[in-house]
């Protein structure tokens, strides 16, 4: 994402305990000299596919590749878990062997193509350690038995390119289903990339929650409450939106910090990282921006001294520091003319309001708002 360092954070929030889990294993798989078996930059693909949702494609391959991989009445596993360092070279060194045996092989030099009765695929070694890698990740999510279940679909020659990506479609559609619950939708992941990319282009050089501040947060709204493609008509829509980007942000950099191992300690501006920041920020993200109402309304009954009006005051402050710090006018923004620009729209579905006031939530003009809010304080 231009290079701001947010591209890395934006992969990072988001994903549930278990998808981290998977991709811990596979950052941890070591090889039998006890260095990696797999790359960082394998590890970091398989991350971007699965966040990013292009998975279909790989999930293909892959399927074609557990068929060569069991052309000669083996078994997948012996290939994908018999490499011990996952390289191209090695993975090729494998099939070269296999293909003697196995009908339907073609080991070339560089790609390995499966014939079938109605068609061929071809398959790069350079590709294979992240399908490899891809299987792992399968493996701990979706479970074993999925994959066993298709590797038996696939599982002796010949089987046709319509076979195979058939089964490539069910498992596809499997990993969709365990990432509705484990990743955030693709429409909320959509919507915070386009505001992400349009931080990106205002705060050059600037990375993390540190890019997203008031300014750039009421341009984005004036940008784009008037676009039909963009959900940004409503300004407290995207000031909550910025709200939850910073929290995520700030716990994405801490996770990043602590993988890195930055020395543990108070002083960040060494580049220490204090663990109990990292526990609280990432709780957060868990749990959610919370609003100091929200905290207050989970205390004993016997200790809330506010009356309603107060709390209404209260849900206008986040939890979170970073947001108060990074957002005040955004807040105060939020408080005045928010919940007046959803009476407006509440009196545009009774069509209630002049075209002049349609425009004005359209064109999401703070100016006007503000020499209108009186005249229309009553809609």
């Amino acid at each position: 994402m231009h290079g701001t360092g947010l591209d890395a954070l934006v992969l990072e929030h988001g994903k549930s305990e278990d998808i981290r889990a998977a991709l811990d294993c596979l950052r941890d798989a070591s090889a039998a000299d006890g260095g990696p078996r797999y790359s960082e930059k394998v590890c970091r693909d398989v991350a971007r596919a699965v966040v990013c949702r292009t998975y279909a494609k790989p999930i293909l391959e892959l399927s074609h590749m557990i068929v060569a991989a069991s052309s000669a009445g083996g078994r997948f596993e012996d290939i994908f878990w018999g490499v011990d360092r996952a390289t191209g070279a090695a993975f090729h060194r494998c099939f070269k062997e296999l293909a003697h045996a196995a009908t339907g092989l073609e080991c070339g030099e560089r790609v390995l193509t499966a014939h079938y009765g109605d068609g061929r695929f071809e398959i790069s070694y350079s590709r294979m350690p992240f399908l490899a890698a891809l299987l792992e990740f399968l493996v701990g999510t979706v479970g074993y038995a999925e994959i066993d279940a298709a590797a038996t679909r696939l599982h002796g020659r010949p089987a046709s390119a319509a076979e195979v990506s058939a089964v490539a479609s069910a498992l596809s559609k499997r990993l969709y289903d365990f990432l509705k619950d484990h990743l955030p939708s693709i429409q909320t992941r959509r919507r915070e990339r386009h505001f992400l990319e349009f931080v990106a282009d205002r705060r050059a050089g600037a990375t993390g929650a540190d890019a997203i501040d008031d300014d750039v947060t009421l341009d984005y709204w004036r940008r784009y409450a008037g676009d039909e493609e963009v959900e940004a008509r409503a300004y407290r829509t995207i000031h909550e939106a910025a709200s939850r980007l910073i929290v995520a942000l700030e716990a994405a950099t801490a996770r990043l910090a602590a993988e890195r191992a930055r020395p543990i300690g108070v002083d960040v501006e060494a580049g220490e990282v204090d663990p109990a920041d990292v526990e609280w920020v990432t709780s957060r993200l868990d749990d959610g921006v919370r609003s100091v109402a929200d905290i207050v309304l989970g205390a004993p009954s016997e200790a809330r001294l506010v009356v309603k009006t107060e709390l209404e005051l209260l849900s206008e402050i986040p939890a979170f520091p970073g947001v108060g710090r990074r957002l005040p006018k955004s807040i105060l923004r939020a408080a005045v003319f928010g919940f007046q620009q959803s009476r407006i729209g509440n009196a545009l579905r009774r069509a209630q309001a002049s075209d002049e006031v349609v425009m004005l939530c359209r064109c999401g003009d703070v100016e006007t708002y503000a020499e209108h809010l009186a005249k229309y304080r009553k809609l």
